[in-house]
């Protein structure tokens, strides 16, 4: 008695047209991945340089603002007087010397390069501002709005402003 042997459907291996789906599938799967790798990447250095910034700006901001609110030889201009400017800030002695300042790169006040990327810029800004509206005033008013800023690759990443008056030196010992 021969018995033949004939094979069944689910015996049979995948066909071409399986393997080519599953193919297709697979690389649509690995293709998404990647994208949302990517994005994460990306998300993760903006973070980064938002972050550096933001504390390039605070570190900045807290250096104007431990200086006097004018020179006693104030000039009645904003920025820095005869003497004062150079390579660094070391003689900067009060706060309208940051008037307009900018530095690319952004620097320690002697001078020195910042740690970290050599790519960010910072800016200060000193103005006399109008206690009544807040505005920008053309004279002394006993108010001055100090705001910094801070760039990469000339996008804007962070602006703080603070406001330093006369008064408040008055009251402190």
């Amino acid at each position: 008695m021969t018995h033949s042997w004939t094979p069944t459907i689910s015996a049979r291996g995948f066909s071409l047209v399986e393997v080519t789906i599953a193919s297709l599938i697979v690389g649509v799967l690995m293709t998404a991945s990647m994208s949302v790798v990517a994005a994460s990447v990306r998300s993760r250095a903006a973070v980064r340089n938002t972050s550096l910034a933001h504390a390039l700006a605070e570190q900045l901001l807290a250096e104007i603002s431990a200086q006097s609110y004018a020179d006693e030889a104030d000039s009645g201009l904003l920025g820095p007087e005869t003497g004062e400017e150079g390579t660094n800030r070391l003689a900067f002695d009060d706060v309208d010397d940051y008037a307009d300042s900018l530095e690319k790169p952004a620097v320690q006040r002697d001078g020195s390069p910042v740690a970290g990327d050599a790519v960010y810029y910072r800016s200060a800004e000193v103005v006399w501002i109008d206690p009544t509206t807040m505005q920008t005033s053309g004279s002394d008013t006993g108010i001055k709005r100090i705001t910094v800023r801070v760039s990469r690759n000339d996008k804007l990443l962070v602006s703080l402003a603070t406001l330093r008056t006369r008064s408040w030196e008055d009251t402190t010992p």
